[in-house]
């Protein structure tokens, strides 16, 4: 069985080779075989990879998965300051 360290390393380099540089916007926590997502990703489908990978991990026996959405500009608009 692993450690919940070992398990949060697991998690936190599966969130890197699925979401790319986009991962260290997401946080790991692990509590005896529960992990937790936080942070922000800009749509669902950012969200739902992350948990995705998170299942893939082998140990994990439940994830909280508290990820907010945060749109960012959509493509080819401007942001006026």
């Amino acid at each position: 069985m692993k450690t919940d360290v070992q398990l949060g390393a697991d998690v936190a380099q599966e969130l890197r080779w699925t979401l790319g540089d986009r991962a260290p916007r997401i946080s790991v926590t692990v509590a005896d075989g529960v992990v937790a997502l936080s942070g922000s990703v800009d749509d669902s489908v950012e969200m739902r990879a992350a948990g995705g990978a998170v299942e893939r991990v082998c140990g994990v026996r439940a994830i909280k998965n508290v990820i907010a959405v945060h749109p960012g500009p959509a493509v080819g608009t401007e942001v006026v300051r």
